[in-house]
């Protein structure tokens, strides 16, 4: 999981706006199948397109910070509505 977690900070943090992910990033999620994880990768593709100007990066945040709550995943709830602000 770490290893994953790892590629999705890399990719978060890459140079460039296309919210496509890796298809190696794609393959690693497809092996473990975490929530947080999901999650995780969820919250940086919201990140990336709000960086890239994407008018749809509110909604996705949002939906993103309910569904966070609802698994009890507080923090990436929180960092997610603060993309919203």
């Amino acid at each position: 999981m770490a290893r994953a977690l790892a590629g999705v900070c890399s990719w978060r943090l890459s140079a460039g706006y296309e919210a496509t992910i890796t298809p190696q990033l794609q393959a690693e999620f497809a092996k473990q199948m975490d929530p947080e994880l999901k999650l995780d990768l969820d919250y940086a593709l919201a990140l990336r397109s709000k960086r890239a100007g994407a008018a749809s990066y509110r909604v996705f945040a949002r939906q993103l910070a309910g569904e966070a709550a609802k698994l009890g995943y507080v923090t990436v709830s929180r960092r997610a509505a603060s993309l919203i602000e």
